[in-house]
């Protein structure tokens, strides 16, 4: 599995074991505000593998591969991150080029010129639309699903509209979404109640668009099974304690930005992920850490001379990833620029480009930990997702007694600007 080094805590002192100590205690003791009714995921690993909803997902999955060439999921924020994350984490961002169940997603913009873009890449093919909303309101996912299904219904039918849709909700009359697939008889799976949609992952948010592609939600869940067993046990030699009094340390010590970084593109997806699992659970009461998605040497070619130059106000966790197949230098040509890594690999350049990135940041000032010997494998994925669920909540509560982990109060704030601009029923300017 992979390895998490947290090295450069600095002056552990007694406050920072014992507010680390109250906030493991607050997430996995579920005392912690919200942590009774929102931490679903944290059982989901070893308990939601045993549910009637599991096997369904898996069942229909096999039957959408049987039925369907093209799924399409409609959906923001965790309900398409998640997926996506998972997919890209273990296939690529080229999956959709090479496989033979590709995933598009939509609803996570409003860009008209996108969907427009996509029923020119489905002309011909059988497509699956799996739209996902707890509440069915959600402006991005709503109004595509919306102009979808109204497509589908004039260019194919009601019967055969209907017979392609697919809805994750909430299962509830409340949800506009849910009543909607009630009445129209489309296939529908629930988001439990306590998961919000950034934890989502592990419940059919994720679950059913990664067994459609083929991947092991068996395998997935089990890694996240795995880190559990891992952290949950306060100690301080656990690596999600020590990633957390890290951090801590590092906003105190004026360092409000942390680089999520990594190797390989692969993994670019899931850090996207990440950045919502932390700015939306501990940007609050005016505190909390930036997360920044890196990817090198991608970004040493861009960003590099501020990261060494530029302010100071950034630390680093370096996720580091092992590749599926080796490609060797062949070194024909003498005369070559790249003569001189006759019989080298990529992955051997690739480790030795990551380790002068780290020790030129460390010269400059910057602190930078590491995660090694990532896999490309949903048994990892599954296990990284889980231990930044972790951390994020844990961190969250490390802050203070009041910070709420599990809400984001504060998105509303520009959706009632924008509720007033579009002249939404019951939002007056």
């Amino acid at each position: 599995m992979l390895n998490v080094q947290i090295r450069s805590i600095n002056h552990l002192t007694g406050d920072h074991i014992t507010r680390a100590a109250k906030a493991h205690d607050s997430l996995f003791k579920r005392t912690g505000l919200g942590a009774k009714d929102w931490t679903w995921w944290l059982d989901a690993p070893n308990t939601y593998g045993r549910t009637k909803e599991y096997r369904r997902i898996g069942t229909t999955a096999k039957e959408l591969r049987r039925d369907f060439d093209v799924m399409v999921v409609v959906g923001i924020g965790g309900s398409f991150a998640g997926p996506k994350a998972v997919q890209e984490f273990v296939e690529g961002p080229w999956r959709n080029q090479i496989s033979d169940f590709p995933v598009y997603y939509v609803g996570n913009d409003l860009s008209s010129d996108k969907l427009h873009d996509l029923y020119k890449i489905l002309k011909g093919k059988r497509v699956c639309w799996v739209i996902i909303s707890k509440s069915g309101t959600t402006t991005e996912p709503a109004m595509s699903q919306e102009v979808i299904y109204d497509f589908l219904v004039k260019n194919f039918g009601v019967a055969n509209a209907n017979a392609s849709m697919i809805a994750i909700t909430g299962y509830s009359d409340n949800s506009d979404l849910y009543r909607q697939a009630k009445k129209n008889g489309w296939k529908m799976f629930q988001i439990p109640e306590d998961a919000g949609g950034r934890y989502s992952v592990m419940s059919a948010v994720g679950l059913l668009a990664i067994a459609f592609s083929g991947l092991s939600i068996d395998e997935f869940l089990a890694g996240g099974a795995e880190m559990l067993q891992k952290v949950q046990e306060f100690g301080i030699d656990n690596p999600l304690v020590r990633y957390v009094i890290y951090r801590h340390q590092q906003f105190e010590a004026g360092k409000p930005v942390e680089l999520i970084s990594t190797n390989d593109e692969y993994i670019s997806m899931f850090i996207k992920w990440v950045v919502q699992v932390i700015a939306e659970t501990e940007g609050k009461e005016e505190k909390g850490i930036l997360p920044y998605e890196i990817l090198y040497s991608r970004d040493a070619h861009s960003l590099e001379q501020f990261l060494v130059g530029g302010n100071k106000i950034f630390f680093e966790t370096m996720i580091h990833v092992s590749p599926k197949n080796q490609i060797i230098m062949p070194g024909n040509d003498p005369e070559a620029p790249m003569y001189y890594l006759k019989g080298k690999s990529f992955e051997y350049a690739d480790k030795v480009m990551m380790k002068a990135l780290k020790k030129a940041h460390q010269q400059s000032g910057m602190a930078v930990e590491d995660i090694y010997d990532v896999q490309k494998t949903e048994r990892d994925c599954g296990a990284l997702m889980m231990f930044y669920m972790c951390a994020a909540a844990m961190s969250a509560y490390m802050y203070s007694d009041t910070m709420p982990p599990f809400t984001q109060d504060d998105v509303e704030f520009y959706k009632r600007f924008m509720f007033q601009g579009l002249g939404k029923p019951g939002f007056v300017a």
